[in-house]
């Protein structure tokens, strides 16, 4: 029965993960609404699939990735190709890269990120672990 139901998780993880690659937001799409989207959509795999996700950011990128469950030896494996930034992206808490973390109990990793456009505009996204990644600015 356990490997029943690690079978159906894993084919729903690749499931979804299809579904990001066909069904991506529009290249008009900011960053942080992409992002926003992306976090919150990682919390619910995780917590539905009982899997911890995560999003791999750097200054470059962000990914999606999923723990293979491989025991003491497990590794982040990425689930899907890199999304390039448009604009410029820093962390004031900590440098890039870094990887945020789902846990199936629905907690993640803290996050706080600046996004400036190319007019010098700044969106700041935070999220404290429990909510959702909210993103202010004008």
């Amino acid at each position: 029965m356990l490997e029943v139901s690690v079978v159906i998780a894993i084919i729903s993880i690749l499931s979804v993960g299809s579904l990001f690659v066909l069904i991506r937001p529009g290249d008009t799409a900011a960053d942080w609404t992409r992002l926003s989207e992306a976090y919150n959509r990682q919390r619910l795999i995780a917590v539905t699939t009982r899997t911890p996700m995560a999003l791999e950011l750097t200054k470059e990128a962000w990914t999606t990735e999923i723990w293979d469950g491989g025991g003491p030896d497990g590794a982040w494996q990425t689930s899907d190709a890199p999304r390039n930034w448009d604009s410029d992206v820093t962390s004031p808490n900590a440098p890039l890269p870094l990887r945020v973390v789902f846990l199936p109990s629905g907690r993640a990793s803290g996050l706080n990120l600046l996004f400036t456009r190319p007019d010098g505009t700044v969106i700041t996204c935070a999220a404290s672990g429990w909510g959702e990644l909210l993103c202010t600015g004008p």
